[in-house]
């Protein structure tokens, strides 16, 4: 499927599958939005910028794309994240709502805490919500969406 000329943002696109997701639009030609928040995939703050590390790739690949750090586990996150896609690009055709807290594997011996698989779902829920709720595209709008 060729998806020049398309824009997509991809949530939680510094590592595993997002990063992967966002190699493959650029690859097949979408500008890409890379989301991600400079945590690691326990939601420990890691100090650096994985998306800008992606953006790298892509753009060394011959791709388009763009690093954004907002959380979408807010709808102010959201909105920033569907904001600075349509000010990068012009538009939002594509969202991969990817972003997420992994969890220690269940086990007898896990130390997952409430606390931690609190945080998890929030981020799981909230992030698909706040860039649907975070605004609309130009295209869509005019479609009446």
């Amino acid at each position: 499927m060729d998806f020049t000329g398309s824009v997509a943002l991809v949530t939680g696109a510094g590592n595993g599958l997002g990063r992967a997701y966002a190699h493959e639009f650029a690859r097949r030609g979408a500008k890409v939005l890379v989301n991600d928040i400079a945590v690691g995939a326990d939601g420990r703050a890691t100090g650096e910028s994985p998306a800008q590390r992606v953006v790298t790739e892509i753009e060394e690949a011959g791709g388009v794309a763009v690093a954004n750090g907002a959380s979408v586990a807010t709808v102010e996150g959201g909105a920033a994240a569907v904001a600075c896609a349509i000010e990068s690009f012009g538009d939002l055709d594509i969202v991969v709502n990817n972003a997420g807290i992994a969890l220690p594997t269940t086990s007898p011996t896990s130390s997952t805490t409430t606390c931690s698989r609190r945080s998890a779902c929030t981020c799981w829920a909230r992030s698909t919500y706040s860039c649907r709720r975070g605004g609309t595209s130009p295209r869509a709008a005019a479609a009446g969406w």
